[in-house]
């Protein structure tokens, strides 16, 4: 699943030791890890942790109307639903 980016080959390079969305997300925290997500191999995202990791950043906007707007508004955020809905409705 790889989206042919320019940055990939280095952003991969970045998070080797980490190459699924729950090492992503623990290597980005506290920021967001919805960007790197889509550099990941299709074999090395696991659909229940994607799942679990859009569900808690909705969870934590949960009371902020801006906020809330604005990650549904997030292009990375978007990107990370479409490439679950794939994975998880494909068959």
């Amino acid at each position: 699943m790889n989206f042919g980016r320019k940055s990939m080959p280095s952003t991969r390079r970045r998070f080797e030791v980490a190459m699924s969305v729950m090492g992503i997300a623990e290597a980005c925290a506290p920021n967001s890890p919805f960007p790197f997500i889509p550099c990941l191999e299709e074999d090395e995202i696991d659909v229940y942790d994607l799942e679990k990791a859009l569900k808690q950043a909705l969870i934590d906007v949960e009371g902020d109307q801006a906020a809330k707007k604005k990650l549904l508004k997030d292009s990375n955020f978007r990107k990370c639903i479409r490439i679950y809905d794939f994975l998880r409705y494909r068959k």
